[in-house]
């Protein structure tokens, strides 16, 4: 990966995250707030877009691991050190959910780890989130840890270091909170605002079903680069009723999802009659041995790519599934 340093303001990046959840978690019942501390400069230089590559992993566990009535917090505050030029921000996501058994915390930042096979059955997920959060909170000179509680919650924090635009940088007058609630809806649009270039392969109808909201906007920015926007559905229930109100030429589907897994889904798309049964349907999951492959195909899948997903890999199914390029399909 490449690191960026550029100015931000981490108020956006706290603001658009929060905004982002904000529908989820109030379809869960769940009080979602964030804060900073006033002291925080308004412009800090450093990587905006893994900061909120972050903050979106943990808040997505946080709500996924809480239930109704629960709450879930982001903040931030400013850990002044003597001696540095630099500014060294302190992160929080709290949330008062399941907990973590103290004897399982050590294993949470592993790669493809669950504390219980019930885990992934009832809430979804690979393992693989967390293992990636230490990954880039460590690329960008961080670290990070938890302390938790069974059945009183989970706080996730991080600190990371950012550059200072210069040496009198202004400091916000007055903390920021927030706390909304919005009307939820069973599928949410996942497009963006601007320009988007040509469709490399013609016009097509896009549906990205996840239920990591990591996963689901790091696809739907490659689909934008190529030219696509995409709705995007966060489980196979949500991906089933997209399909039945409206034509979709093409679904990438993530096989480990709570409730309706990518193999159920997918049967119950090709069940359906007329135009409905017929997208082609991509499958994208952490697991890419031949006989996974094998499997996506004998569901009624028409394609594969693994996570971590990568640009090549989605432009070669969008060229070969579209219905405006003849190529030799699988």
């Amino acid at each position: 990966m490449v690191i960026n340093r550029e100015p931000f303001d981490v108020r956006s990046v706290l603001n658009h995250v929060a905004e982002l959840f904000h529908p989820k978690a109030a379809e869960r019942g769940i009080r979602l707030t964030y804060e900073l501390d006033g002291s925080i400069p308004s412009t800090l230089i450093g990587d905006e877009g893994i900061l909120r590559q972050i903050i979106v992993n943990l808040v997505g566990n946080a709500i996924k691991f809480t239930g109704k009535d629960g709450h879930v917090s982001i903040s931030a505050k400013l850990d002044k050190i003597p001696g540095r030029s630099d500014a060294v921000l302190q992160f929080f996501v709290r949330d008062t959910g399941i907990g973590i058994p103290a004897d399982k915390q050590s294993q949470l930042f592993q790669s493809f780890t669950q504390l219980h096979p019930t885990i992934n059955r009832k809430y979804g997920g690979t393992g693989l989130g967390l293992a990636i959060c230490k990954k880039l909170v460590e690329l960008l000179g961080g670290a990070i840890g938890v302390d938790s509680q069974v059945n009183v919650g989970s706080t996730f924090h991080f600190v990371l270091p950012f550059e200072l635009p210069g040496e009198s940088p202004a400091p916000y007058s007055v903390p920021e909170k927030t706390q909304r609630s919005k009307p939820a809806s069973s599928l949410v649009s996942g497009r963006e605002s601007g320009a988007l270039p040509s469709p490399k392969f013609g016009p097509m109808k896009l549906l990205v079903t996840d239920d990591n909201p990591v996963n689901r906007l790091l696809l739907i920015t490659l689909l934008k680069k190529l030219g696509y926007e995409a709705d995007y559905a966060e489980n196979g229930a949500e991906a089933l009723q997209a399909v039945r109100s409206d034509t979709y030429d093409m679904v990438f589907m993530d096989l480990q999802m709570p409730e309706m897994d990518g193999f159920e889904t997918t049967a119950a798309i090709r069940r359906l009659k007329g135009e409905a049964s017929r997208p082609a349907i991509v499958a994208v999951t952490a697991f890419a041995q031949k006989e996974d492959m094998q499997m996506c195909l004998a569901s009624g899948m028409n394609d594969f790519i693994s996570k971590p997903v990568f640009a090549p890999e989605v432009e070669r199914v969008l060229k070969i599934w579209s219905p405006h390029c003849k190529q030799d399909r699988i």
